[in-house]
């Protein structure tokens, strides 16, 4: 089966004695806050070719625009603008934005569909250097870097689509616009991230160490990834770390904000835990673009002519030129094997010279026990549950939430119907009396197995392979009162991130011929 990864989850259980809850998680910085400003940011010539070619999106009539060589973005601090709690970062810098856009022609930015329409069109303005020079001098702003909205030439807002591209009023001089990844193909599952944005309204952040957790390649609509971005970062540019070019337009995540007593903290998640950030794929505004103006440069890479004059190059259009190594950018056919020189070496599964547990845990590994390797930095292992001893919780009350990855895991599990190989999760409940349960999982090509007894493999109640809907793993079956564990697998050596939906019933005599008794069994339909 393959069954399209999702980052919400549905646990359902009522115990006989407790009521049913809700429980979701919403959480919008992932791991470490990697949000920077462009001076902080560690790469010094990206910082500035971003800071280039990003703009906030701004109310054009709240401008004041008396001084031509400094027009002011009048607004509150970020402390003013959401309540925050002492210590939170950026309180005191200015929160003046209502989203992110990116320079993708010399007179078009892309920005998100929610973020702009045609009535808006006539006061919207594009604002470039909207940035930080240091912790306390804001980048300064000039008449030349004000550029009213024109048109609108492209735009989508659906529940899984959500883009605009914009004409500017004029064409924008002195910056070069991003590269958009040419073709159509979907971002690889895992590949490491950058954005560029304005988040909660803010001066310019950067963040990497993002990834892809999802590339839904069925559709290729939008991807799924652990990006650090707030409301105002609604529109910003997605990038391939590697290749530097754009990938996507972020459009939905989850709460900015959580309250925590009378102020506001920064919602906080584990690097692999939580919905994610959805990201709309940046070639689903091209192709539009291209539907209604074939005639636009962005829609001339992939026409199987290698056009210099319009900046057609192997580092933004390979469609065309072929890949060069050397070139600058990770693109066609190179890989860090091939060409060290644009891709470098970390991520060619080899411990190469140089390369340390510290400098590159893709192919050296990490030296701790219990740590696993995420966006290249060895932590914790976020999401625990890789043996008996250590358990992941199902509570046996009402409907959870709950999501996770076998990507970082362990195999300490093999069941019935599959999971040789491959890396797993366990979760324990123990339900008072008697009830029902019916668990599914979606995510990966997953088997799903439940256990009397955590440790033993004779103790196994049911394995399913792809009985469910979608050809999802599912487990139907009613429980005597006890201890139970719940085994999340791969089906011949997969792993990767999954939705566990479980849901508990009680039950008592009175039910049990309306009810299928569990028997040791094996469910397996639908192989191929």
């Amino acid at each position: 089966m393959r069954v399209p990864l999702r980052f919400a989850l549905l646990v359902a259980c009522a115990a006989c004695s407790q009521d049913a809850v809700t429980a979701s998680e919403h959480d919008v910085v992932y791991g470490a806050d990697d949000r920077q400003d462009v001076y902080a940011f560690g790469d010094a010539a990206w910082a500035a070719r971003a800071q280039a070619f990003s703009a906030v999106v701004v109310d054009r009539t709240t401008l004041d625009v008396s001084d031509p060589d400094a027009i002011e973005l009048p607004a509150g601090t970020l402390q003013q603008a959401f309540e925050l709690c002492t210590g939170e970062r950026f309180a005191n810098q200015r929160a003046a934005g209502l989203c992110s856009a990116t320079l993708i022609a010399p007179d078009l930015v892309l920005t998100a569909g929610q973020c702009i329409d045609t009535a808006a069109c006539s006061t919207t303005a594009f604002v470039f250097d909207y940035a930080m020079t240091s912790a306390t001098v804001p980048h300064p702003i000039t008449s030349a870097d004000v550029y009213p909205c024109a048109a609108l030439v492209a735009r989508a807002v659906t529940p899984t689509l959500d883009y605009a591209i914009v004409r500017l009023d004029r064409t924008v001089t002195g910056r070069v616009p991003a590269v958009i990844a040419p073709g159509t193909s979907p971002v690889a599952l895992g590949r490491d991230l950058l954005v560029a944005g304005f988040p909660s309204g803010l001066p310019l952040k950067l963040a990497g160490d993002g990834a892809v957790r999802d590339p839904r390649a069925a559709t290729t609509d939008y991807f799924v990834a652990n990006l650090d971005t707030f409301g105002g970062g609604t529109g910003a540019g997605v990038f391939d770390a590697r290749s530097k070019q754009l990938v996507g337009i972020a459009v939905r995540g989850a709460a900015d904000y959580v309250a925590a007593g009378s102020c506001n903290r920064v919602n906080a998640c584990p690097e692999t835990g939580c919905r994610g950030q959805d990201v709309t794929y940046a070639f689903r505004a091209t192709a539009a673009l291209c539907q209604t103006t074939p005639a636009s440069d962005l829609c001339k890479c992939g026409d199987a002519t290698c056009d210099p004059a319009i900046g057609e190059t192997t580092a933004s259009c390979p469609t065309d030129c072929s890949s060069a190594c050397g070139d600058g950018a990770c693109n066609g056919d190179e890989t860090q094997a091939s060409c060290a020189a644009d891709c470098g070496t970390c991520g060619n599964a080899t411990c190469d010279g140089g390369e340390t547990t510290g400098t590159c845990c893709l192919d050296c590994g990490c030296a701790l026990a219990g740590e696993v390797c995420l966006a290249n930095t060895c932590a914790p292992d976020p999401v625990p549950g890789d043996s008996c001893a250590a358990t992941l919780a199902l509570t046996p009350t009402g409907t959870q939430t709950v999501t996770g990855t076998t990507a970082t895991a362990s195999g300490d599990f093999v069941g019935s119907c599959g999971g040789e190989g491959s890396p797993d999760r366990v979760y324990a409940f123990t339900l008072a009396g008697e009830g029902a349960i019916d668990a599914t999982v979606t995510g990966f090509d997953a088997v799903l197995y439940l256990r009397g007894a955590c440790a033993d493999p004779a103790s196994e109640l049911a394995c399913d392979d792809d009985s469910g809907a979608g050809g999802a793993a599912r487990i139907m079956a009613t429980l005597p009162a006890g201890a139970y564990a719940l085994v999340v697998d791969g089906f011949s050596d997969t792993s990767g991130s999954y939705t566990l939906t479980a849901t508990f019933t009680c039950t008592d005599s009175d039910l049990d011929d309306r009810l299928v008794d569990l028997a040791p069994q094996v469910v397996e339909r639908g192989r191929r």
